[in-house]
């Protein structure tokens, strides 16, 4: 990825947003501005470049916890694959937004890694779902996908009785239901206290 983190490949949104706050609170991104915060008013690739990559590298961390990989090759596969996925290329087209996309990440995956270890994690987790969607919405099918991942280990494992199966499914149903709620919540106070409309665009406002 080094090379988006030191040349320029301008696009649309890339030059409209050359000098933005990232404030898209009209297409539902709540959080956004305030973990743009964290680079550059301006348009820097190195700067978030910099926050994006080591985001992803704690997500990467966090999969490979969270979905208990303890053996050394099968651990540098799955770095691989988190860090290499087109996916990634793809968000660092947008260099502008590239360290809130990958925060967003790092959240959506962290809410899914402390729901699973944690009793009570679904409460936590489901917070750091909903800034996660209040950041960038898709990321939220990342956690998804983990907690099928997941689950599916543990039926194969058979580490679990149908109880605790049962429990541990409600947990991440929890979590999920509670970043859905955190999100309207703070979607709708701060639409209200900023006197902003949701846009139309792809269906946004509905």
């Amino acid at each position: 990825h080094l090379y988006m983190l030191t040349n320029e490949l301008p696009n649309h949104d890339d030059i409209v947003s050359m000098f933005s706050r990232n404030d898209t609170l009209y297409l539902g991104r709540w959080f956004l501005f305030i973990t743009s915060k964290l680079g550059s008013r301006f348009h820097t690739p190195w700067v978030s470049g910099a926050i994006a990559l080591l985001a992803l590298s704690m997500s990467s961390v966090l999969v490979v916890r969270a979905l208990h990989i303890k053996r050394t090759t099968w651990i540098i596969l799955a770095c691989v694959l988190c860090v290499t996925n087109p996916v990634i290329s793809n968000s660092l087209a947008y260099m502008f937004m590239a360290d809130g996309f990958f925060i967003s990440l790092l959240l959506a995956v962290g809410g899914m890694a402390v729901t699973d270890r944690y009793r009570f994690g679904w409460i936590a987790g489901g917070i750091f779902l909903g800034l996660s969607l209040g950041i960038y919405q898709t990321y939220i099918f990342t956690a998804v996908a983990l907690f099928g991942i997941r689950y599916l280990t543990l039926l194969v494992s058979k580490d679990m009785d149908d109880k605790a199966l049962l429990k541990k499914l409600a947990q991440y149903a929890l979590a999920l239901a509670l970043g859905i709620v955190v999100y309207m919540v703070g979607l709708k106070a701060m639409l209200a206290y900023r006197g902003v409309t949701l846009s139309t665009y792809k269906g946004v406002s509905t």
